[in-house]
């Protein structure tokens, strides 16, 4: 039983580790601020929601069956708000009776994991009452499934068969314990039977002739005998409790991916209200196959700065299909880095099935993302910052792949523009021979005339928009690049005139 509301036919892991060019990608593109926007101080969520981010789905039928999953979740958010609750408080309830230490004593194992199993058919019974009141307004194949599952493995005929056997291994009474007695009097094969009480009326057991029973008591001074009928009973349930054990961690199981598929959902919903309440687009993106390059957007704005500016934030549009190189240059602090990380964003975003924020979007999918960003110096001094760029790249380049994204924001920079834009362009074009989608933001204008010249129809020039006066309007239009660094503004800014 499983809940394939991430995927329609595999399970959906929550990762505990990632690796540290994924922690670049997280810092680089502000995705921590998302996860803290959403989390609302649930752990789960943070978890999952990262894994989900970080794990993109390179499957345009994956991403078309999660985002119809996640339109089903933001048209009913008080149901799988309930769900999530109810899958949380039956894991937490259920923990409390897990006797993790006693589980060498069968019929330690054997209690626990009656008192489990009831408690997890007891959350199941509710979940799947929740969710008939609302299936007239499930419409994806994700949760339409998942009804269906549920109804197929714990009809109520099945829910009240196993109560059944269970109120029966509550033992309240007695156990009675079938065994063969071998040479030397010792007792094999053990097994627990069924008991069966009689159902006779008084006057019935009046004139009943009583059976001749053969009992032995055991002195309560008797250790040994005690550990003997004790080691009788364990061997008795074992097989019982074992059953049971593994019939409770099974439907633990399937509660705790619920709740951590159910989590990705709840998230998006946190996103959404507060994008809402914002008053800023969203949209599904329309995605393309990985070797198609599409590169479409209106009104795209960088997520991570609508969700920390909170207003003002100015959206850019862009029509750049059959493209494999994007240079971006111009005025520093014109919007040239928060271009890339909306980018960034919105293409994680497609790729683990979310919405994004702009009016419009169209995007190709791509088998890896990766982000190269400048860094800070190296507060320990053990590399140059140069050598730090380049051990960076390195680890990205191992994992490349054919049609994924690499994205770069000042790389190279901490060299002269000399040597930085020999490096530079000898690595762009190893990717672009490789079929790699490469966004580059630069003020190296050798390196950006070097491809200007080429005349190269599968490269596209965009410029950080300056007026005469050193405003900025944050707008990333397409143009070709300046030779100019725009040396006036830091004077302006130093001097005031």
């Amino acid at each position: 039983m499983k809940p394939f509301l991430m995927f329609e036919d595999r399970d959906f892991e929550v990762r505990e580790e990632f690796f540290g060019y994924e922690e670049d990608l997280v810092k680089d593109l502000g995705l921590d601020v998302v996860y803290g926007a959403i989390y609302k101080e649930d752990e789960t969520i943070w978890r999952v929601f990262k894994t989900a981010t970080l794990d993109s789905v390179v499957d345009k039928e994956a991403i078309l069956y999660r985002q119809d999953a996640l339109k089903d979740a933001l048209f009913n958010k008080d149901l799988i708000k309930r769900l999530y609750e109810l899958s949380k408080k039956c894991l937490d309830e259920e923990r409390r009776v897990f006797f993790g230490f006693f589980r060498k004593y069968p019929d330690v194992i054997l209690y626990s994991s009656i008192k489990r199993i009831e408690i997890s058919i007891k959350y199941i019974e509710s979940i799947m009452k929740e969710l008939k009141k609302y299936s007239n307004d499930l419409h994806s194949k994700a949760f339409l499934g998942l009804v269906k599952r549920l109804d197929e493995n714990f009809e109520t005929q099945y829910l009240k068969e196993l109560q059944k056997h269970l109120n029966g291994l509550g033992f309240k009474d007695e156990i009675v314990i079938g065994c063969t007695l071998s040479k030397g009097l010792n007792f094999t094969d053990q097994k627990l039977l069924k008991r069966v009480s009689s159902k006779k009326g008084w006057f019935e057991k009046i004139l009943h002739k009583r059976d001749r029973d053969f009992i032995y008591c055991i002195n309560p001074k008797d250790e040994s005998g005690e550990r003997i009928i004790s080691d009788i009973k364990n061997r008795g349930i074992n097989r019982v409790a074992d059953t049971l054990f593994k019939t409770a961690n099974h439907l633990r199981g399937f509660i705790k991916s619920l709740r951590d598929e159910l989590a990705f959902y709840v998230g998006a919903i946190n996103l959404e209200e507060i994008l809402r309440e914002l008053k800023c687009d969203i949209t599904y993106p329309k995605v393309f196959p990985p070797s198609k390059r599409v590169e479409e957007f209106k009104g795209l704005k960088d997520t991570t700065l609508v969700l920390t500016k909170k207003s003002g934030v100015v959206s850019n549009d862009l029509l750049a299909n059959d493209k494999d190189l994007f240079i971006i240059t111009g005025a520093n602090k014109g919007g040239k880095t928060s271009f890339v990380r909306a980018l960034g964003v919105a293409q994680i975003f497609t790729q683990c099935g979310l919405f994004v924020t702009a009016k419009e979007c169209k995007l190709n999918i791509c088998q890896k993302i990766f982000t190269h960003f400048k860094k800070e110096e190296d507060s320990t001094l053990k590399s140059g910052k140069f050598d730090e760029e380049l051990k960076r790249l390195n680890l990205i380049v191992d994992r490349l792949k054919p049609n994924s994204l690499m994205i770069f924001n000042e790389s190279f920079s901490s060299t002269n523009e000399a040597e930085a834009s020999l490096i530079a362009q000898e690595i762009i074009q190893a990717l672009i021979d490789k079929r790699v989608k490469v966004f580059f933001v630069t003020h190296m204008y050798s390196f950006a005339n070097s491809f200007y010249s080429k005349e190269a129809k599968n490269c596209i020039y965009l410029r950080a928009q300056r007026g005469d006066d050193g405003k900025r309007s944050y707008k990333i239009t397409v143009s070709s690049p300046q030779p100019t660094s725009y040396a006036s503004d830091i004077y302006l800014k130093v001097f005031g005139k």
